[in-house]
């Protein structure tokens, strides 16, 4: 026999015992790896959450985003909310003309609810009056 075929012979026997061990362990680690996992994951979440909850305690100044909100619907209900409503609407005639019946629906969705988004906006998220201090293209 010769050097080399003697070492392949003990490079085998080696990864034979190897993947035995690895059997072995996989197939312990299978049956208690539920159990580890759930234990895991209730002490994260116990003892990791309560630096969590502290962020309920921060105070948000949000006048910067009220006073881009209030300008981007102004914008909508002037000039461009009546150049969308056109084009929309333009744009529905043409779809429902080659059979496209959905995009002309959600087309004049949005050709209408361009002069009533504020007050959706004013319904579903309580947008308040306007903040001092901001300058705005238009004053309802």
């Amino acid at each position: 026999m010769s050097v080399l075929s003697r070492g392949y012979a003990k490079f085998n026997a080696l990864c034979s015992q190897v993947y035995v061990l690895r059997e072995t362990v996989s197939t312990k680690s299978e049956k208690y790896s539920q159990p580890i996992l759930f234990v895991v994951g209730a002490g994260l979440l116990g003892l990791g959450l309560s630096n969590i909850t502290e962020a309920q305690s921060l105070v948000l100044n949000d006048d910067r985003i009220q006073c881009a909100a209030h300008q981007l619907l102004a914008l909508t209900e002037g000039n461009m909310g009546a150049l969308l409503m056109v084009v929309a609407g333009l744009a529905t005639i043409i779809s429902a003309a080659f059979g496209a019946f959905r995009a002309a629906t959600s087309l004049l969705v949005v050709a209408c609810s361009a002069f009533i988004l504020r007050s959706l906006v004013h319904i579903f998220f309580n947008l308040g009056p306007l903040p001092p201090g901001c300058a705005t293209i238009y004053n309802p």
